[in-house]
């Protein structure tokens, strides 16, 4: 069974009353919580982002409601219900091509709407909003008066030649680009540090032998980090002659900020040695 990372945030909201006309009175969305989690084990890079963002709300009286769900200000969902256990829900055409349609679910005296699939990086942080309306009458927008600020977390062992799609031999400046392309290190308002080691095993059930290779500190991607991380990584070698085998393999730790906030971190990258240029 998928192990679940889960965080949950509890966001304080401020309401204001809307008293409609000529019909009943339509209060707004009651937002009760809004929270995320995601999936340790990663297929591939953007799995890396990947989170579901659920919120719950207040129970809702169905009856003639539509509740809309505005999306980073930009796209709307409708949700309409005929009962308890069936939702209609339809998003406009600004709707990100890369999310799945929000999903709606009755928890006792509270509703749940989970919104899959969203990328933090590419969608950004998740900013929704909703409304109720019934007939002529429409609330105010209300929403989490804090924007959901996640931190992904990887401590698993992850193959970089597997979440990066590519098996082949490459010198190890090529290896470390992608990684940090691919990582999403590359972007506006995002900074990283970086961490190499050299592991390897003399049998099965003996320990791994680490030695720390480099540490490089906080700072924005730059086309030439590679390299020079490279040459660091070959001058290690050159100047240790570290003991080598068929186990013999680079961990690279990788934390990726946002506006100087953390947003990932992977603790162990994997790359054998044999698919290296190192001798």
């Amino acid at each position: 069974m998928t192990k679940s990372c889960f965080k949950t945030f509890v966001l304080s909201l401020l309401l204001a009353p809307f008293t409609a006309a000529h019909a009943k009175e339509v209060a707004p969305p009651v937002l009760i919580s809004q929270t995320y989690f995601y999936d340790d084990k990663v297929a591939n890079a953007d799995d890396l982002f990947i989170i579901t963002v659920q919120n719950k709300l207040g129970m809702i009286d169905w009856d003639g409601t539509t509740v809309e769900m505005k999306i980073n200000d930009s796209s709307t969902v409708k949700i309409t219900s005929k009962n308890p256990k069936s939702f209609n829900v339809i998003a406009d055409k600004s709707y990100p091509k890369d999310l799945a349609l929000p999903t709606v679910k009755i928890l006792e005296d509270q509703v749940q709407i989970q919104v899959p699939q969203w990328h933090i990086v590419k969608n950004g942080n998740p900013k929704i909003s909703y409304r109720y309306v019934n007939g002529p009458n429409t609330t105010l927008w209300v929403q989490f008066q804090n924007t959901l600020q996640p931190l992904l977390i990887h401590q698993e062992e992850i193959s970089l030649p597997a979440i990066l799609n590519s098996k082949d031999k490459k010198d190890l400046e090529s290896w470390i680009d992608l990684l940090l392309t691919k990582t999403a290190a590359v972007g506006p308002n995002l900074t990283y540090s970086f961490r190499v080691s050299y592991e390897y095993t003399v049998g099965p059930k003996v320990p791994w032998i680490v030695q720390p290779v480099f540490l490089a500190p906080s700072k924005q991607y730059d086309k030439a980090d590679a390299a020079a991380m490279a040459d660091a990584v070959e001058n290690f070698f050159k100047a240790n002659q570290p003991y080598k085998n068929n186990s013999s393999q680079l961990v690279f730790s990788i934390i990726v900020f946002q506006n100087q906030i953390p947003l990932l971190e992977v603790q162990e990258f994997e790359l054998p040695l044999d698919l290296t240029d190192i001798d």
